[in-house]
């Protein structure tokens, strides 16, 4: 089926790509001049070098839920000529209050764990940085924390000791929401104008970019997630798994729609079955999407239960997902580079098709780079780092469905083609209807005759 890339010419993709650059920058420079991401505080301490130990209590008050989570870093200095490393022991036990009280005896007891953890030091410079307290639903109002860092030997030169909290910012709460749902609604829009489009055209008269976006489009409404603001008020494990679902999801069904489309544009509906095709590729997407959630869920969900918890050191095997998520992509990438190159010299006697395959590859090509960046500090990172981080993730994803939706709806030629075989069928069926009567007023006729010869006969005799 045409599309309206089709029929592009130069002046059409060069401002195609020219709003679509404009779209994305647009974007990323709202985020970075949007608000603070965190507010961040920093406490630092003396340790007494004649001991191998280091205790501290620390008390953080006035949070609320629009805060999102608490976030507590703890690192040493090393103020040596000489490289440090030891195996440290991390004791804390954290308290929660909402009505803040100086009488600890009345806090509620969150949880007391200890943790076993890595410390490397260079010469002159902060040590190996550990997460404290990661705390990703706030619970409460205020928070008291006490803490034991054991080193197992005296380290002079480790006199220094930070600790860092972050929370989110309220602003970049509000900031947040407002163009979650911005995206939302206007993705929205989007598949409804791209399904009246295509209502009057069979399903499998449609060519394989006009299918995969219907379900990306669906998809782009759950990675955009209108359920959003229950994961800040309701700190339901449910909803966080549902998160994990929806970006996993996405993020997948995304790579293996460039893929599919890479080495299907060139092979007819009937060539691309399920066995020889599609099962394929689906087989390690599936594998890097079981691997993705996996990680998500323990990095995300598991602090509730222990605010000590990294997944860098707690995962059992966690590197070696990492390796294996690292080899899956660069046969992702190596596989791609060759159904392109085959593709590209098998449309090569077709312009439409041609136009069609850059238009398409340019772009993927662009957006896959950054989603590999994005899997990785979405799934394996706790936190993001800017507001126009945040931004740049959501604007280049809408964005590129959005204006690559436009570029392959059906052509106009398409669109007069199927108003005129609906307004010739519309003629036709009123011709057979107007025929119908015609032959029933005529039958009514012969028998009115015949009824007026018998009657004339009777009156004869």
């Amino acid at each position: 089926m045409e599309t309206k890339v089709d029929h592009w010419k130069k002046r059409h993709f060069v401002f195609f790509f020219l709003l679509f650059f404009i779209f994305i920058i647009a974007g990323i420079f709202v985020g970075f001049t949007g608000p603070e991401v965190y507010k961040t505080k920093e406490l630092h301490f003396k340790r007494d070098i004649t001991l191998s130990n280091f205790s501290e209590s620390v008390t953080i008050v006035k949070l609320n839920r629009l805060n999102q989570f608490l976030f507590v870093n703890i690192h040493f200095q090393n103020n040596g000529p000489k490289e440090e490393s030891m195996v440290s022991n991390f004791t804390l036990d954290l308290y929660g209050i909402n009505n803040f009280n100086n009488s600890y005896k009345h806090w509620e007891k969150i949880s007391s764990t200890n943790h076993i953890r890595k410390i490397n030091c260079l010469p002159n410079s902060n040590c190996t940085e550990h997460t404290l307290v990661y705390e990703p639903y706030l619970h409460y109002k205020n928070y008291h924390l006490e803490f034991n860092v054991n080193l197992n030997e005296e380290h002079p030169s480790l006199e220094d000791l930070y600790i860092e909290f972050n929370f989110i910012n309220k602003s970049m709460t509000y900031f947040e929401l407002f163009m979650r749902y911005t995206f939302l609604i206007i993705t929205i829009i989007s598949i409804s104008y791209f399904l009246k489009k295509i209502k009057k055209i069979a399903y499998s008269n449609l060519n394989i970019e006009q299918k995969w976006i219907c379900w990306l489009l669906l998809l782009l409404i759950f990675f955009n997630n209108p359920i959003y603001p229950t994961i800040i008020l309701s700190h339901s494990r449910l909803v966080s798994f549902l998160n994990g679902i929806f970006t996993a999801t996405f993020l997948i069904t995304i790579s293996g729609f460039w893929l599919c489309n890479l080495d299907g544009i060139r092979l007819q509906a009937h060539e691309r079955t399920f066995s020889k095709f599609y099962l394929p590729k689906c087989i390690p997407l599936a594998i890097l999407w079981f691997l993705f959630f996996i990680i998500y869920i323990w990095s995300q969900i598991h602090p509730m239960d222990d605010p000590q918890y990294e997944a860098a050191h707690d995962i059992p095997g966690f590197f070696v997902i990492e390796i294996i998520i690292i080899c899956l992509y660069g046969i992702y990438f190596l596989w791609s580079i060759f159904v392109t190159i085959r593709s590209f010299k098998k449309i090569g006697n077709s312009p439409q098709q041609k136009k069609r395959f850059c238009l398409f590859f340019s772009l993927a090509f662009l957006v896959l780079i950054f989603t590999i960046l994005t899997i990785y500090g979405r799934f394996i990172t706790k936190i993001k780092n800017t507001s126009g981080e945040f931004m740049a993730t959501y604007t280049i994803y809408n964005v590129y469905l959005l204006f690559y939706t436009y570029s392959i709806l059906p052509a106009s030629t398409v669109q007069k083609e199927i108003k005129i075989q609906n307004n010739g069928a519309f003629y036709e069926h009123d011709t057979d209807s107007l025929l119908s009567h015609n032959s029933i007023d005529e039958s009514d006729l012969e028998n009115n005759i015949e009824m007026k010869d018998q009657i004339t006969d009777r009156s004869n005799n």
